[in-house]
């Protein structure tokens, strides 16, 4: 039988974890920020095997967490981190290339310093511009990975306020919910505060309406992007395309299918979500409420960690610094080349493999909410207009509007 990319793995361990004191997303208690890189935590050398699996969608396993405690969880190591009373944003290496984790923690009581949907149209640079209190002295690990375009951006002051401007209109759209102090709750819940933070922090993912926070378990989603240069427009279309600049008129539009595996879980159980191979993965998980840590595990390509996340607080893990569905697609070549109908196929064994699980979470009164989102493909469609010669206007040396 042909396994499919994608599963819920059955798993019963015991999540006994202590507090890990550099990492905002495990509770530890302190009102002031913890700007010191070079005390955090390095990551250990060995990864814990995944050892065999069934493949198949399975039952989320509810079974009490009985067994020994495992051992502490560790952590990539950090190049980068913000916080604010019990929010945080760290920046840490993923181990593929130039990638970056961006990792999004914090509880109810605080407004979030950043939501995935913005975080996600970030490159690792500006996004520590967009919410830093010095946004231009960036730390000497993660400067050290800043591109051409990132470092002209650092120069330019305008640049700076324009970028911050712009992610706080964004995050106060995202967000729509006022600091507001944690509102006591029934045993083994989530407050209705908890799963608000939960949709306003994920944000829409890769979808069209922001559901984390409910239990809608394994779904197959689409949702359409518009590259177009007028109007309510998600990407720009045809605007740079090597030595050529190709003009294209204002009612010209592409518009982009992406297709997407999401998870959706509310549970007091330990979901997992795992794909053979993905363009791009999100994964977010909120501890409402329970007797300790429960422990988030990820593995992204090379990659693979575990964090602690403690009662009360979560966690929201990006990935930064590398080609990404939609935001890949900018329709640029497409129509130079008459390619316009170019989209990017589906996901598989030549694309990043992913993991995002839970354990720690089926003790007695745990309860959690957990999501995680893979991009799959991008198919362009014509859009209103179709895909005509009349699109273009001008002519180039190299490669003009329509070759």
């Amino acid at each position: 039988m042909t396994k499919p990319d994608s599963y819920i793995r059955s798993l019963a361990f015991p999540a006994a974890l202590s507090c890990l004191t550099l990492l905002a997303m495990v509770g530890c208690d302190s009102d002031e920020p913890n700007n010191d890189v070079a005390d955090a935590l390095e990551a250990e050398a060995n990864a814990d095997p995944l050892g065999d699996v069934e493949y198949g969608f399975l039952e989320i396993d509810a079974t009490p967490d009985d067994e020994p405690e495992i051992e502490a969880p560790r952590a990539p190591a950090l190049l980068a981190r913000v916080e604010r009373r019990t929010s945080s944003v760290e920046w840490r290496d993923s181990g593929n290339d130039n990638e970056v984790l961006l990792l999004i923690s914090g509880t109810a009581e605080d407004t979030p310093l950043l939501d995935m949907d913005t975080a996600e149209s970030l490159s690792p640079i500006q996004a520590w511009v967009a919410i830093a209190d010095e946004p231009t002295t960036v730390p000497q690990r993660l400067l050290e990975r800043a591109t051409p375009a990132e470092l002209a951006l650092l120069a330019d002051p305008d640049q700076v306020d324009s970028l911050r401007a712009d992610v706080r209109q964004k995050l106060d759209h995202a967000t729509q919910i006022q600091a507001q102090p944690l509102e006591p709750h029934a045993y083994g819940t989530c407050t209705a505060t908890q799963i608000s933070t939960a949709r306003s922090v994920f944000g829409l993912g890769y979808t069209s309406a922001s559901t984390c926070g409910d239990a809608l378990g394994f779904q197959n989603t689409v949702r359409d992007y518009w590259y177009c240069n007028a109007g309510d427009c998600d990407y720009p279309l045809a605007t740079q395309e090597g030595s050529c600049i190709p003009a294209v008129n204002n009612n010209s539009a592409v518009k982009g299918r992406l297709a997407a595996l999401t998870m959706r879980s509310k549970t007091a159980g330990n979901p997992t979500f795992v794909t053979g191979g993905a363009h791009r993965i999100r994964g977010f998980a909120y501890n409402c409420h329970g007797n300790g840590s429960i422990n988030v595990h990820m593995d992204y390509g090379a990659g693979n960690w575990d964090t602690a996340l403690a009662s009360g607080y979560y966690v929201g893990a990006v990935w930064l610094g590398s080609d990404m569905l939609p935001a890949k697609a900018f329709a640029i070549h497409y129509v130079s080349y008459a390619g316009w109908d170019n989209g990017i196929g589906a996901s598989g064994p030549n694309y990043q493999a992913s993991e995002f699980s839970i354990t720690g979470n089926a003790a007695a009164g745990d309860y959690g909410i957990f999501c995680s989102d893979a991009q799959k493909s991008l198919t362009m469609i014509a859009g209103p207009t179709g895909n005509q010669h009349s699109w273009c206007t001008g002519t180039c040396s190299v490669g003009n509007c329509w070759d």
